[in-house]
């Protein structure tokens, strides 16, 4: 993927607040999207067989033909296994397909980033590593999942009061690392209280953006090194999360998937993911305080969600500062030529021979 300035589309894909939102973007690559107690495949143009398993590296021995017209449906695992749907082409191409969303009853954005497109075609593993928000509330069945999914190291951004507000309770098996950055609405001192007290009566995606970018130059070694320790097989399965899970983990996710080379559409889906698994609920939750305050949600919507336009302006920002993501890494975030290269060998399948 060449690092081109993004262009903005027509419309962000925001949450509608009056209504009940947009409904999931169309998969981008073959995964699993649960619905109610069983998880559908969607994504399947091209393919011709699958095979169900529990494991992402290895189909089982039964190969089904795939019949373009009808639903593939899978069973909705217990919180003990998962499933994965290796799919095959005409001329024997397999890909994987996986269940995005980490299905935690106490949190909404928990996500794996695998099964991508990126560099030379080669995909994003599944089960390596995941973004989220955060972990103050889980559960003993979340543990469980979370044990399923052998979870290495955990690094948070949060700051010290908000960590201190919602102690993570992941379990004690994973390492949590801390890596204190402010949100980017902080930066701007602006705050949820603000937005209910009226002395912020607008902020906007063009607002979040400009937090982006200052976060952007404020810490570039600290996001270079979570990519850094993305790129150490000791370190994975790895996370990383903040509060929402949008704004620091979105710019993260977006950094990596971008050194791995996906594409950059694809990179502004899987931020405007979060806006249908996230921003949705947040702003039901929110709305009768919001309404008892007398607050213009539309006036104030960036604030609550991932407005594409953002991001796009972020990553514009750093082609037009240092020439490429890639580059901003190896000037101010400190990251070695070497570890841009292990990042991608590792976290993308293997080249073909």
């Amino acid at each position: 993927m060449s690092d081109i300035p993004p262009t903005t589309p027509a419309e962000d894909n925001q949450p509608d607040p009056t209504g009940s939102g947009p409904s999931r973007p169309a998969a981008v690559v073959p995964e699993l999207v649960r619905e109610e107690d069983r998880l559908v495949l969607q994504g399947t143009d091209g393919f011709v067989e699958y095979s169900v398993s529990l494991a992402p590296d290895r189909p089982s021995d039964q190969w089904l033909d795939l019949d373009p017209e009808a639903e593939v449906t899978v069973g909705v695992p217990s919180a003990s296994s998962h499933r994965f749907v290796h799919l095959r082409t005409a001329d024997g191409t397999t890909v994987v397909a996986g269940e995005r969303l980490v299905p935690l009853s106490t949190t909404y954005n928990t996500r794996d980033l695998g099964g991508y497109v990126g560099r030379d075609e080669r995909r994003v593993l599944w089960r390596q590593l995941y973004r989220s928000d955060r972990f103050g509330e889980l559960t003993d069945d979340d543990h469980d999942l979370l044990s399923a999914l052998d979870w290495v190291l955990v690094c948070d951004y949060r700051a010290d009061e908000e960590a201190g507000a919602h102690p993570s309770l992941l379990p004690p098996t994973i390492e949590v690392r801390r890596v204190p950055i402010a949100d980017p609405r902080e930066h701007q001192r602006v705050g949820l209280d603000d937005i209910l007290s009226g002395s912020v009566p607008s902020y906007t995606a063009d607002d979040m953006a400009e937090g982006y970018m200052a976060m952007l130059d404020g810490h570039a070694t600290d996001l270079a090194g979570v990519l850094a320790l993305a790129a150490d097989p000791l370190n994975r399965p790895m996370a990383f999360h903040c509060t929402a899970g949008k704004d620091r983990t979105g710019i993260t996710a977006a950094l990596v998937l971008w050194v791995l080379g996906v594409d950059r559409e694809v990179v502004l889906h899987d931020y405007d993911l979060t806006n249908h698994h996230r921003s949705v609920r947040r702003l039901a939750e929110l709305g009768p305080e919001l309404d008892a305050a007398g607050v213009d949600v539309d006036a104030v919507l960036a604030f609550f969600t991932a407005p594409r336009r953002a991001l796009e302006a972020a990553l514009g920002h750093l082609v037009d500062e240092h020439g490429s993501v890639v580059e901003y890494l190896l000037g101010p975030g400190r990251m070695g030529a070497k570890t841009i290269d292990i990042l991608r060998a590792e976290l993308l399948t293997p080249a073909d021979p």
